[in-house]
């Protein structure tokens, strides 16, 4: 019974991650809050401070518009500093009609608005910041560029064109920001689920002691001949090469066909038909020998009669416990295409893009990773473990 527990808990932990997670990063498009500026004069950079793009709570969409090449990288603030040296910059901030810094109020018109604001110096000339290796990532597009990200209060973003010219003029900020109780929720709801985490894992080991202690579940184990099993479980070896195979599959595919969701689906549902071919087919030349098949065949029965209306309600409880078994590396492939790229794509979200996009914040935030790190493995082992438990069900020798 733990072990059933342990199941019930991973399954709920899971649940409560991922709706807390989707209601925390899924905004309300009918919620937008709008904020832009220009900047004018010779200065070659504009900073854009990590106070300013979290004066707002929500995921920041920052587009960039100007003439010609368009750059854009963050890095630390004092970094950034230190490598604008003596160079004139305009820095965009909130401010209010008297010049001092001020936290912006959506619902109230005027008072705090987006401003550009010139800092003089020596030098209106620095090196093209495309590349340079003191940013943690930098961007780069013609005429206009836009970047969504949610970056810690640390770090500064640097705008420019290549260095020599004026830094493009207009610059715009936007927060879809979901509603606060939403988020108030989600964090409970990200809480409840760790917590359930921890006691699923509780359960599960103490599952295991038990089990090595007692030498196994205590079933009734009938003495009856016993026949050969088909091990339809694959070695590592072969998985993490069928793996790979599917990784290179769908880098071919994106190279020809471009970045789709379709494809995605389309990818991740051809992934492993083949033993479930190779299981159907084994199922299906077995049950052929079976006496109620040969029954209806004597009868008259029409040879599709014999497969729909007997051979397979036979084998489907099979079919679906392989389904349960084979489902974690289902989901293990789509979070890793999506991680690297090739998978779901902005504006949508994924668990595997929710790990990559968090990856360059590790050491600063590491549990922007460590949360849907934790839903793909709580996920991907609730699953095993009811799969274990229904092939347990469905074999008549261990009732």
């Amino acid at each position: 019974m733990r072990l059933v527990f342990a199941i019930i808990t991973f399954v709920a932990a899971a649940i409560l991650l991922a709706v807390g997670i989707v209601v925390r990063t899924a905004p309300d498009p009918a919620l937008k809050y709008d904020y832009a500026v220009e900047t004018t004069g010779s200065a070659p950079l504009t900073i854009v401070d990590g106070v300013t793009l979290n004066a707002l709570d929500g995921r920041q969409t920052m587009t960039v518009r100007g003439d010609g090449q368009i750059v854009a990288a963050y890095a630390r603030r004092a970094d950034v500093l230190a490598w604008v040296g003596d160079a004139s910059y305009n820095e965009i901030a909130f401010r209010d009609e008297h010049g001092d810094a001020c936290a912006p109020d959506p619902e109230q018109a005027g008072g705090c608005a987006l401003e550009s604001i010139r800092h003089r110096g020596s030098e209106d000339v620095v090196p093209d910041p495309y590349g340079a290796d003191i940013w943690i990532e930098d961007f780069q597009d013609e005429a206009s560029l836009r970047m969504t990200e949610t970056i810690p209060s640390d770090l500064t973003y640097v705008i420019a064109s290549d260095g020599s010219g004026p830094a493009p003029s207009e610059v715009e900020i936007v927060w879809p920001t979901p509603p606060a109780a939403s988020r108030e929720i989600s964090a409970w709801l990200i809480i409840g689920g760790s917590v359930l985490g921890v006691v699923g894992l509780v359960l599960l080991l103490s599952a295991i002691y038990r089990m090595r202690n007692k030498g196994g579940p205590r079933r009734r184990m009938p003495k009856v001949p016993k026949r050969p099993m088909i091990k339809t479980v694959r070695s590592p070896r072969v998985a993490a090469r069928a793996g790979a195979g599917m990784v290179a599959l769908a880098i071919t595919a994106v190279a020809f066909f471009g970045k789709s969701f379709w494809l995605l689906v389309l990818i991740v549902g051809f992934a492993g038909w083949e033993r479930y071919a190779r299981l159907t087919r084994g199922l299906v030349l077995d049950a052929e020998t079976a006496g109620y098949a040969n029954a209806v065949r004597v009868l008259g029965g029409s040879s599709w009669r014999i497969y729909l209306r007997h051979i397979l309600p036979n084998i489907v409880s099979a079919l679906i416990v392989q389904m349960t078994i084979n489902f974690p590396e289902i989901i293990l492939l789509e979070t890793g295409l999506s991680f690297l790229g090739l998978g779901v794509q902005p504006p949508l979200t994924s668990l595997g893009l929710l790990v990559s996009e968090s990856r360059n914040y590790i050491a600063l935030a590491w549990w922007m990773a460590a949360v849907p790190g934790a839903v793909i493995v709580l996920t991907t082992l609730s699953i095993s473990l009811i799969g274990d438990w229904l092939r347990d069900m469905a074999d008549s020798r261990l009732r």
